[in-house]
């Protein structure tokens, strides 16, 4: 995933958005205005949307931070239209340093929660502006879900990696792990495919085609990252190379 706009660098961590990151923003802008021309409604939702930008970076970011003090390299965090990418390069050094990344991401988003929620709570006991604590109260929400979601433990969600850590820690064997985290996000991302097509037609809330495309690239990616770890198992020594290149592309294409 190539950033088409380059924003900097964080915590030393270079930081880029996909031009995909478009759709999103005008997607979630249209759904919490509904579409009516209200200046004063787009003043307010629009830098919300930007904020909610923000919590996602900062997931990533607590990602990228983590993995370098574990001694992994980070080539650099872009945000697309499914939220953001944390691009690591090379293997896991260890069952501890795949759980200690993977759940750091989570645990940031439900401190933005905690820290939204509180600000919802004064504003609204200060008397402020009524939208003011409605983005404070779907900024709360946001980064629940958002936490909450990465938290399933299907790959190559971040509770997929921490399920692929407590295995490879218990088994001794990474392959094993990530085969059997892998597995399970095939599973999920066919479910949520599944929710997505059928839910719409008979009456399901919250799930849409969206939800599909989402179960889609869980399903490829997870696909990806179990081929992946065969092929290390098997040849290990040749394909120490290829598993480093793997690895990248798991990354790249990894959410968040």
């Amino acid at each position: 995933m190539r950033a088409t706009l380059r924003l900097g660098r964080f915590f030393g961590v270079n930081v880029g958005l996909h031009w995909s990151v478009l759709v999103i923003v005008g997607l979630i802008s249209f759904g919490l205005t509904g579409g009516i021309a209200d200046v004063g409604l787009w003043a307010v939702v629009l830098p919300t949307v930007g904020v909610f930008l923000g919590c996602l970076l900062a997931h990533e970011l607590a990602h990228s931070v983590v993995a370098q003090r574990n001694g992994m390299e980070v080539r650099g965090i872009t945000l697309w239209i499914l939220g953001g990418v944390a691009q690591l390069g090379g293997p896991m050094p260890s069952a501890g340093a795949e759980f200690r990344i993977a759940a750091a991401g989570p645990a940031m988003s439900y401190a933005l929660a905690g820290s939204f929620f509180g600000l919802a709570a004064a504003a609204g006991a200060l008397g402020g502006p009524h939208l003011i604590v409605q983005a404070l109260e779907w900024l709360t929400l946001v980064n629940v879900v958002l936490g909450t979601f990465n938290l399933i433990p299907a790959a190559p969600l971040d509770g997929g990696r921490i399920l692929a850590s407590a295995i490879w820690a218990r088994t001794g064997d990474r392959v094993r792990a990530e085969v059997a985290a892998a597995r399970v996000g095939q599973a999920f991302g066919c479910g949520l495919v599944a929710a997505g097509l059928v839910g719409p037609l008979v009456g399901v809330p919250y799930v849409s085609v969206w939800t599909a495309l989402m179960g889609l690239y869980v399903w490829r990616v997870a696909t990806f990252e179990q081929k992946n770890a065969r092929l290390a198992g098997v040849l290990p020594a040749e394909a120490l190379r290829t598993h480093e290149n793997a690895e990248r592309f798991a990354a790249e294409q990894s959410s968040v």
